[in-house]
């Protein structure tokens, strides 16, 4: 485990030092889904959502990072958690134009426009995205 979690590191200080877009495929990916783990465990999904939102000045209904990350996810081999943030993009990304103007405002509009339990399901998931992503990076490593 301490080599899956060195390789972790490493990529993460790679991404800060040269950019997401130098890495290989593969390291994006890992990177992505860590990332996402990480972002869940520090802030919750909400925190997660707002690190993946569309940056201020883009198209507020296009969540391309949120999209890219389930694709990561997908990757890895955790394709239900990967359904369920595409899910989450597809009603992110068809809000009326009008957005709440604080985020917790925002989450609140999108929590009517979801199941209830929706975002705990994904959070649950993370123990799992965490043994995916461990036994992707020892296949990458090898």
């Amino acid at each position: 485990m301490d080599e899956v979690i060195n390789t972790w590191n490493s990529i993460v200080e790679k991404v800060i030092q040269t950019g997401l877009p130098t890495l290989k495929q593969e390291e994006q990916s890992i990177f992505r889904a860590y990332s996402f783990i990480i972002q869940v465990e520090m802030g919750g999904i909400s925190g997660a959502l707002y690190n993946l939102s569309p940056r201020l000045g883009s198209d507020q209904h296009q969540w391309i990072d949120l999209r890219l990350t389930a694709e990561s996810l997908v990757t890895i081999g955790d394709n239900e958690t990967a359904q369920l943030l595409l899910k989450a993009a597809d009603v992110l990304e068809n809000l009326p134009n009008s957005l709440s103007p604080t985020w917790g405002e925002f989450m609140k509009s999108v929590d009517t426009q979801i199941p209830e339990g929706f975002w705990e399901t994904i959070e649950a998931r993370i123990p799992n995205i965490y043994d995916v992503l461990e036994e992707y990076t020892s296949v990458y490593l090898s």
